[in-house]
């Protein structure tokens, strides 16, 4: 056994085990790729046996073998024949079961190129469609790159830190080396001073490489921050200011690729109306808000839309407007009667089905949608298509390295009606 499968056995833990008498504890397996979720698939006579910390490739002992939902799943016993990509964990935290990164196992180069192939599979098992993907952007100097980060505080065991895979139990992280300096600091002050925050939750901290924000989530919901209300970032030569209770992607390199990909899908035209949903901080419309007569933003949270309208205004941009909207909710757009392009950043859950029934109303001419989430974006695209819209293009970023999240960008265009 590898220490790193000798390590993680002590902290395996077994929830909701229901193993049919006819499935034997320990199998043999052969990896045959990695799945959304970041666990290795291999097939059994017994049915798809999904196993954490593996490489596509692989033959390795798998114990504890037991099914949940439906899926069989195990735990990595001993590696057989270890693949050529498997490399050694450059962090400590990995070896103890930190959940911040699944595939430090692996080498980056591959991660990257399995990242590819399972939006390409995701795509094709979901959607219903085969489309080819360039190689991803991503940045080898991917350490200290993370802007962002979300912390989580165990009163009982006094610990700040990640969840372990796959669990809510929290492994306690003295410094987290794919996050920047700025928030392993703040994090070294939320340690010396433990006692001031032990009544809360959680902690978001945001920076701009030098500016901190640390957001405190309490049980109670009454939110506490340190740091300036706002920073600001810079990305492709616009100026944002967000907080730890926002979102905005959080690398520290690759930001401005994504803007460059949108840019690039939206091209030279020049239309009416631009309608971005889930907009943000106005992160992905402000850029390319000089192509359109009019832009509209819409998000769910309140306090995006009031950042994103001060977003425009730092920018000089007089075109733009942003509303709080549930968009969810039956004729969430019923103000609007159409839109020439829409540019959609929904949440990992993907989009409601109703939105995506409003979005057919509107009948854009194009659409682009920007996900983290393979599965739920090929099912959104499927329903698209299915009302008269064409892949033309989809691309992939590497903005979450070491972990099975990967940054997905696909334009699709209306070809036909559909009644």
């Amino acid at each position: 056994m590898t220490a790193l499968s000798a390590n993680r056995s002590r902290h395996f833990k077994v929830k909701d085990l229901k193993l049919n008498n006819s499935i034997p504890e320990n199998l043999n397996v052969d990896i045959e790729r990695l799945v959304y979720g970041g666990e290795g698939l291999a097939r059994t006579e017994f049915g798809v046996l999904l196993t954490p910390y593996t490489v596509p490739g692989e033959s390795i002992l798998i114990s504890s073998v037991h099914k949940r939902k439906g899926v069989l799943h195990g735990r990595l016993q001993e590696i057989l024949k270890p693949s050529e990509h498997r490399v050694s964990p450059f962090c400590d935290n990995f070896a103890k079961g930190c959940g911040g990164c699944q595939w430090q196992h692996i080498d980056y180069l591959e991660q990257v190129e399995i990242k590819r192939r399972i939006i390409e599979e995701s795509i094709e098992r979901i959607g219903k469609e085969i489309v080819k993907f360039p190689p991803l952007a991503f940045d080898p100097y991917f350490k200290g790159t993370r802007l962002r980060s979300l912390f989580h505080i165990c009163h009982k065991n006094s610990a700040i830190g990640f969840y372990r895979f796959n669990t809510n139990d929290i492994i306690p992280i003295e410094e987290c080396p794919l996050c920047a300096p700025s928030i392993n600091q703040a994090l070294s002050t939320l340690h010396k001073n433990f006692d001031m925050f032990k009544s809360f939750n959680s902690a978001s901290i945001i920076t701009n490489g030098n500016d901190v924000h640390l957001h405190l989530e309490g049980r109670k919901g009454n939110p506490l921050y340190f740091g300036p209300q706002y920073i600001e970032f810079f990305t492709g030569g616009f100026e944002y200011l967000a907080n730890g209770k926002v979102f905005l992607q959080g690398h520290g390199t690759l930001n401005g690729k994504l803007i460059e990909i949108i840019k690039d899908l939206i091209g030279e035209k020049r239309e009416n109306l631009l309608l971005d949903l889930f907009c943000g901080v106005g992160f992905l419309s402000i850029p390319v808000s000089s192509h359109f007569n009019h832009v509209v933003g819409i998000d769910n949270q309140q306090e995006s839309v009031q950042l994103a309208r001060e977003n425009a205004k730092l920018n000089g941009l007089t075109n733009m407007e942003f509303y709080r909207q549930d968009l969810g909710l039956k004729n969430c757009l019923s103000g609007i009667s159409s839109a020439d392009v829409v540019l959609i950043d929904p949440p990992r859950s993907g989009c409601p089905k109703i939105l995506i029934e409003e979005l057919a109303r509107l009948n854009p001419s194009q659409i682009i949608m920007v996900s983290c989430n393979p599965a739920t974006m090929a099912r959104d695209i499927r329903m698209l298509i299915d009302n008269g819209y064409e892949i033309v293009s989809g691309y992939g970023i590497d903005l979450f390295p070491q972990t099975f999240h990967v940054e997905t960008i696909v334009s699709l265009i209306k070809t036909c009606n559909t009644s």
